[in-house]
């Protein structure tokens, strides 16, 4: 299956609610931009101190409670350049969670199309701004 259609199903169950985005950069980052539907987990640049990662994966565990995400559920993450999200995917893979697929970052191929051609593919996916 082309990554545009999987992208597009992504949308559609975020959209949904039948899965979860998450957007693991920093608060202003995301406020730049942000695709529709994702949650800010805010993580500092690499390399994390002790406590920073410790945050994340609390407010990783909080939010994943929070909202009632079963360890089966999909859950898509993504970053910058993906530095962040596969930390994140890893942290969330030792929480128990099974179903964690990493999109990779918005300044990479495939997924930094979205932000600069979000019109494609039938706008599966609407940039946010805070």
């Amino acid at each position: 299956m082309p990554y545009p259609t999987n992208l597009k199903q992504i949308a559609n169950l975020v959209k949904t609610k039948r899965a979860l985005l998450l957007d693991v950069r920093t608060k202003k980052e995301y406020c730049q931009g942000h695709l529709q539907g994702a949650h800010l987990i805010s993580t500092p640049l690499p390399p994390l101190t002790r406590r920073e990662s410790q945050m994340q994966s609390e407010s990783l565990y909080y939010l994943l409670k929070d909202k009632k995400i079963h360890s089966n559920f999909p859950i898509y993450i993504y970053c910058k350049k993906g530095i962040r999200a596969k930390d994140a995917k890893n942290k969330l893979r030792r929480l128990g969670y099974k179903n964690v697929t990493f999109l990779g970052g918005v300044a990479v191929e495939p997924l930094n199309q979205l932000f600069q051609i979000s019109s494609s593919y039938g706008k599966p996916w609407q940039i946010e701004k805070c």
